[in-house]
């Protein structure tokens, strides 16, 4: 008659053969390989791209943010007069030239942070 592994003993292998099932599934989806700090080269689960609101948002902000830096430079780089010349030419061009030109017409949000940030670019 054989002995019988020790209760503690089944539990721990049967974990790891858990952990290993695991593993394998999740490299089944996709996996990289990666060399590590010591020179070992060891595969690694590829992480898939979740979607996210938060992201999504922070995306949305950013671009804005960079439409708005856009407009704000040129405006006092240019001046009044010149960005609105600009901005005529770029009204009686092509689709996207008008499209362009709807972005960057001036808003109440950019008129009051033109009146509220002084010019960067002139001389003090």
């Amino acid at each position: 008659m054989r002995d019988e592994p020790p209760k503690q003993q089944k539990d721990d292998f049967s974990d790891r053969v858990d952990r290993i099932r695991q593993t394998h599934q999740a490299m089944s989806r996709g996996f990289v390989y990666e060399v590590q700090e010591d020179g070992l080269i060891r595969p690694r689960v590829r992480r898939r791209w979740r979607f996210s609101i938060f992201r999504l948002l922070r995306a949305i902000i950013l671009v804005v943010a960079v439409v708005y830096g856009i407009k704000l430079i040129l405006f006092y780089t240019l001046g009044e007069e010149e960005f609105g010349k600009r901005l005529s030419q770029l009204e009686r061009g092509n689709m996207i030239e008008r499209a362009g030109a709807a972005l960057m017409r001036p808003d109440p949000l950019t008129d009051r942070i033109i009146t509220f940030v002084p010019n960067p670019f002139l001389n003090p």
